[in-house]
């Protein structure tokens, strides 16, 4: 059901799903958790994912997301994608004889530090529950 979502659920902009996207896989997961649950449909769908311990559908495909960022941060190729733009950008200001202007940061840069702070803020949270759980 989610195969693929790391692109698919992308947004022009790299902004959440939208509403239209995510309401058949909505329906479908309900579904499913009524089924397992074994539940009425009077249950409430967060009482369902309580209960199950299913993640909701929005929320899910944003983890996968992040997670596929996180790993194409990682990949050795960006590495080299970085090196090169820097070094295109630096050749297109002598080239123009343009004084040397700052590299623009780009919004893959800006998106990689968000995943950094959701990755920081996960590891505590799973630090915080084995603690107290302890």
């Amino acid at each position: 059901m989610t195969y693929g979502a790391s692109v698919w659920t992308k947004g022009s902009e790299g902004n959440n799903p939208t509403a239209t996207l995510l309401a058949p896989l909505r329906k479908v997961q309900n579904i499913g958790l009524r089924r397992i649950a074994g539940a009425y449909k009077a249950a409430s769908i967060p009482s369902l994912e309580r209960e199950t311990e299913v993640e909701p559908i929005d929320l899910y495909l944003e983890k996968l997301r992040l997670h596929r960022a996180d790993e194409d941060k990682r990949a050795p190729v960006t590495e080299v994608l970085e090196k090169n733009r820097q070094d295109i950008w630096a050749m297109s200001n002598q080239l123009r004889g343009n004084r040397i202007h700052p590299l623009p940061t780009s919004t893959h840069s800006k998106k990689m530090a968000i995943v950094d702070k959701v990755n920081k803020f996960a590891t505590e949270q799973r630090r915080e529950i084995a603690r107290r759980e302890a």
